[in-house]
């Protein structure tokens, strides 16, 4: 039997000023160890704040079990990094956080490797590196604290088509080189079928069914609203 992760159990969230305004509603999913598990959905559906919620940004009522050992990568790279650090000090940065810099200068090294970066990148500032060259960089500060569970906020978004596809093979390299388990929320149904083993489908806070990624792609799903949008989607894709 396939052990999970992460268990989620009737989670609400409230809007700040209106404590009666639950912007998620009795959410409840569970994801399995070495699962790429999705959240699908429209802008607006609360998937952004699902993945912060889950990563210790909002206050929650509900259960929740997480390991210890995760990391964020986030949909704005931009917003990810310290405008005045070099890329050596931000990747550093993880590591003095966590009194963890033996070998520092070899795991730098190493996740410039994974992430197809060289050594010129780490004296710069993230303000003279492309897009795509600084999501690379999001993502070696996410491996070098060696999580178990990676959450992903549409971290293709903020990218050019050449880019997405890029960076969506680079994720798939590192999830198998070092069996991490994923949580990868985003309103792409392409990187969805892509990267996905289950998928949750969310509307206005709350997850409407769960479904594995042969039944998304062949609209094998419950609720109408889950056909309306995957269909939309896929004639867009046309």
């Amino acid at each position: 039997m396939t052990k999970a992760v992460i268990t989620i159990r009737d989670v609400f969230v409230s809007a700040p000023k209106s404590p009666e305004v639950f912007l998620l509603q009795g959410v409840s999913f569970s994801v399995n160890q070495g699962e790429v598990f999705g959240v699908f959905g429209e802008s607006g559906a609360g998937k952004s704040l699902l993945i912060k919620t889950l990563t210790g940004f909002f206050p929650y009522k509900g259960f929740m079990d997480l390991p210890r050992d995760i990391q964020f990568v986030p949909q704005d790279p931009i917003r990810g990094l310290n405008s005045r650090h070099t890329i050596r000090k931000a990747l550093m940065e993880p590591m003095v956080l966590r009194k963890d810099v033996h070998n520092a200068d070899m795991r730098i090294k190493n996740a410039l490797d994974e992430v197809h970066l060289d050594t010129s990148c780490l004296d710069k500032f993230p303000h003279e590196l492309s897009g795509g060259q600084r999501q690379r960089v999001c993502i070696m500060r996410a491996l070098i604290s060696k999580p178990k569970v990676i959450f992903w906020d549409e971290p293709t978004s903020a990218l050019d088509a050449f880019m997405k596809s890029s960076i969506l093979d680079l994720m798939q390299e590192i999830k198998k080189r070092h069996n991490l388990t994923y949580f990868f929320v985003a309103h792409s149904l392409q990187a969805m079928v892509r990267l996905c083993d289950r998928v949750a489908i969310m509307r206005r806070g709350r997850i409407l069914e769960v479904v594995e990624k042969s039944d998304l792609i062949n609209m094998r799903l419950s609720c109408a609203y889950s056909k309306e949008l995957v269909q939309a989607y896929k004639d867009l894709m046309v």
